[in-house]
């Protein structure tokens, strides 16, 4: 959907790899994005949101269905609401994720703001896979990489630890 949302209505879309991944790569920033806000400010709701960007998002759907810009302020306002938060601007931030997550949903985005339940095996192979690299066996780390994959979530390397999630 959210590639769809990027071309406007009246020109040709262009479904390449590169174009389907960057789409993918969006969906996963804005699901960051909606886990991270929800943690951060807490559940967001309708009054909450910022009246000054859902107007804009008004407008650009009422000027010939603009979804391209409708996309641009989504993003711009995720940027925002990023900002805010990494300077510990919670109550800047709470409007701003609030219309993000309302534009989002009037777009037809469905964000998670919470955690897959990861089954436990796969939380074991990915444990597994920590220890295999703590201990430089790069061979059974990509493997065991590889099998979490194949069951359909993805490990993130952060500072706090290896994360799992759905793919």
């Amino acid at each position: 959907r959210l590639l769809v949302l990027r071309s406007h209505y009246r020109s040709p879309l262009e479904v390449t790899k590169a174009t389907t991944h960057d789409a993918a790569t969006a969906l996963v920033r804005l699901d960051n994005f909606a886990r991270n806000a929800t943690t951060q400010v807490g559940p967001l709701t309708r009054a909450d949101a910022d009246e000054d960007v859902i107007g804009r998002f008004v407008a650009a759907m009422d000027d010939d269905l603009d979804t391209p810009a409708a996309v641009a302020l989504l993003f711009t306002n995720v940027t925002a609401a990023n900002k805010a938060m990494a300077e510990g601007d919670l109550d800047g931030a709470r409007p701003l994720a609030a219309a993000v997550m309302e534009v989002a949903n009037a777009l037809g985005l469905e964000l998670h703001t919470r955690a897959d339940i990861v089954p436990v095996e796969v939380i074991e192979l990915a444990r597994r896979r920590d220890d295999a690299r703590a201990a430089k066996d790069w061979v059974t780390a990509d493997g065991l990489r590889d099998e979490v994959l194949r069951r359909g979530y993805v490990l993130e390397d952060t500072p706090d630890g290896t994360e799992v999630r759905k793919a």
